[in-house]
Parts: structure tokens; C-alpha cells; sequence
């Protein structure tokens, strides 16, 4: 409704979309009850801080679908995702799925850093990051799950890239990106140049 559409695309959408949940729900019904927290929302709870060099910090938020807490004290946070699934990031796909899958696996490395510096979850040093595509694979009938255990490297990396990023937006220090390819490559060299400041 907030986008505007007209009625016959809205009613397409809503019909397809309830076929698709009908399918889904016995995927994620029936299951043991854990601790859930449902779209937490970072920023209603102040956001949390990222330490910088220069002794100042940086202000994050997002919005996470699912965070459960198991019964062994670890972490699942689970964003829900529409669209094209894959089975594991194996960056083989063509290159608009492999900048896809670059996109989604930052995606979890910042919620990492989200719980890393959250004072509420920081106790849970056990945290697994889940990607659940809900459309199912009509050929075999499942659904697919993604599931990273973000390491140290990647959150520190993670890191530099924002701080490196904050530091070119306060200095209104924006690089000219036309001479990177339009790819999953040529936005890997892009990172690279950043984080080395060669840009």
C-alpha cells in the first residue's frame, strides 16, 4: 500500500504471496519455542557505537527479523529474504548473483558487529548468522538456509570499510568509481583501494 501500486498489481501481489506463505508455514511452525526477539529494532533501543582511531565513535542501527536465543545460550539471527536462493556463498554463480551474495554476506558481517558492541547481546559470544530464503524450490520442495559463522577477520574488516567511509563522507572526499568495473570484482578492488586509501 505504501508503494503506490494499483489495485490489479496489489491483488496479484497478495495472491501470489499467499500461496507462497501457505507453503512456508509448516516450515517454520511446530518448532520448539525458543527466546525470540521479531524485528528488533536497534535504533528504538539508542543504537549502539563503534569505536573509531581518533577516540570517537560511530552511531549504528539496523533492524534484525528474527534473533533467537538456543537453548545452549548461543545466538541465531535469521533475516528473511525474497528473491533468488542459494544453498551456501560460493561466489560461482554469474556475476549479478555473485554481487548479490557479496551484498547479503556484508550484510550479516554488519550484524556482527551490531551484536559484537551491543551491550544487551555482547554475553552471547556465540552467534550464528542465518540467511532464510522463503520461496521455495518448486523441483524438490525446499527451503533454503544460509547460515555463516562470522569470524574475527571479516568483523574487523567490516570495520575498517565503515570507519573508511565515514571518513571520506566527513571530508566530503568522494572518489571516482568509473574506472572500476561494474562487478563483483571490480567492487572487491573498490574495497581494497578504500581500505588502503588509495582512492
Amino acid at each position: 500500500s505504501k508503494e503506490g501500486f494499483s489495485q490489479e498489481i496489489l491483488a496479484d501481489y497478495i495472491d501470489r504471496w499467499y500461496d507462497k506463505l501457505e507453503l512456508l508455514y509448516p516450515e517454520i511452525s511446530g518448532q520448539s519455542p525458543h527466546k525470540l526477539e521479531l524485528e528488533y529494532n536497534f535504533s528504538s533501543h539508542g543504537g549502539v557505537w563503534l569505536p573509531r582511531e581518533n577516540g570517537e565513535a560511530i552511531k549504528l542501527t539496523g533492524k534484525i527479523d528474527k534473533v533467537e536465543i538456543l537453548p545452549d545460550e548461543n545466538l541465531l539471527i535469521t533475516d528473511f529474504k525474497t528473491g533468488k536462493w542459494f544453498a551456501h556463498f560460493d561466489y560461482k554463480w554469474p556475476d549479478y548473483l555473485k554481487v548479490k551474495q557479496w551484498k547479503y554476506h556484508l550484510q550479516l558481517a554488519f550484524y556482527a558487529l551490531l551484536f559484537e558492541y551491543s551491550a544487551r547481546f555482547r554475553m552471547y559470544p556465540k552467534r550464528s548468522y542465518e540467511l532464510f530464503f522463503i520461496e521455495q524450490d518448486l523441483k524438490t520442495g525446499d527451503f533454503f538456509r544460509v547460515r555463516e559463522h562470522i569470524q574475527d577477520g571479516e568483523k574487523e574488516r567490516t570495520k575498517k570499510l565503515i570507519q573508511a567511509v565515514m571518513q571520506k563522507i566527513e571530508t566530503l572526499s568522494f572518489p571516482d568509481t568509473s574506472s572500476y568495473p561494474q562487478s563483483y570484482e571490480g567492487i572487491r578492488q573498490f574495497e581494497e583501494d578504500l581500505l588502503e586509501w588509495n582512492i
